[in-house]
């Protein structure tokens, strides 16, 4: 069941705020990357926040709709302004008796811009979400079983998990699993590296792991359980830093 009071406070009955519900509007549909990062072979200073946003949202598209859009600049561009935009916007209508907030969102510009938001991405979402529908009817016509594709993704899932006559929006569930997925682990992953570098000792015995894991069974679903100091680290970390706090 959906936390009322919590959607409510997020302002999800407002259009363009559905995707901050985390798919609580949704119901029980809800319930080969290599990224390059940087042309310059040099040392250099990066941005380290900058860095991590752009490799996180690339590998999370790749999961969550496939890979024409992972490589699609528009999408990319879309999808990381309107989460980077999502939690400013929100506190701007919040600022506002709730009694007001379904009258003032329309002329705020950053609610304004959320709409615009959800907009571009069912553009670019949508003919990919009735080309794969149209695959899927003329497999079911033909009585031949649904091909497990190559290029899977969370898309597919939603769509296998959406009931027969129940409508969803394939773009406010993508911008509430893109809400959920980047910002926390960006947090976590820059925490991770921050803590890494702080104490140098811990890279070695971490990359002999992960060499020795990867070395002898190769990237199978039970590598990441056999990492186990990478799993230690992770989670000292998370709990020397906890998720949203920001020291």
């Amino acid at each position: 069941m959906p936390n009322t009071k919590v959607m409510q406070n997020m302002c999800t009955s407002i259009p363009g705020f559905e995707p901050l519900s985390n798919g609580g509007l949704l119901g029980p549909i809800t319930n080969d990357i290599v990224l390059k990062l940087t042309r310059a072979l040099d040392w250099h200073d990066v941005s380290l926040q900058e860095t991590i946003y752009r490799m996180i949202a690339q590998v999370s598209t790749r999961v969550f709709v496939g890979k024409e859009l992972c490589q699609n600049p528009a999408w990319g561009i879309a999808t990381a302004n309107y989460t980077s935009l999502a939690f400013v916007a929100l506190g701007e209508v919040q600022k506002w008796p709730r009694s007001l907030q379904g009258i003032v969102h329309w002329v705020l510009p950053s609610a304004r811009a959320m709409r615009a938001g959800v907009r571009e991405v069912r553009a670019l979402l949508t003919p990919i979400v009735q080309r794969q529908r149209v695959e899927r009817a003329r497999q079911a016509q033909q009585g031949t079983p649904t091909d497990v594709e190559e290029e899977f993704s969370l898309l597919d899932c939603i769509e296998d998990s959406a009931d027969q006559g129940t409508g969803y929006d394939p773009a406010i569930s993508e911008l509430a699993f893109q809400l959920a997925a980047i910002h926390t682990t960006c947090g976590l992953l820059g925490k991770l590296v921050v803590t890494v570098d702080s104490h140098p000792e811990l890279l070695a015995p971490l990359r002999e792991e992960v060499v020795s894991v990867i070395g002898n069974g190769g990237w199978e679903k039970t590598s990441l359980y056999k990492l186990k100091l990478m799993d230690s680290v992770i989670k000292e970390t998370q709990r020397l830093h906890p998720a949203f706090n920001c020291e």
